[in-house]
């Protein structure tokens, strides 16, 4: 650890992907969304809203092979546990 950036910092931002921009900004999106619906969703029910969230969004990901990563297809037993999740949301929000 030298303690300064690199020589090259310019290039590397410049070569940066544009999605890789995004992340403060979405990160920050996620964080205020999470704190305004811990009051009115519950703890319980906000927590099992952005996991089912995230691991719905990564079968998005893994079918199309976003970000350079290889594609796994969307399969039917994947499906059945979508919904799975998404009924667990379900009963969480109501109970």
């Amino acid at each position: 650890v030298r303690g300064r950036p690199p020589a090259n910092l310019a290039i590397m931002l410049a070569k940066a992907p544009i999605w890789a921009w995004t992340g403060g900004v979405l990160g920050a999106v996620y964080v205020t969304i999470t704190i305004l619906s811990i009051p009115t969703l519950g703890a319980g029910t906000t927590t099992a809203i952005l996991i089912s969230s995230k691991l719905l969004f990564s079968c998005i990901i893994d079918h199309f092979g976003m970000f350079g990563i290889n594609k796994r297809p969307f399969t039917i037993l994947r499906a059945v546990a979508a919904l799975g999740l998404i009924g667990c949301v379900v009963v969480i929000a109501a109970f």
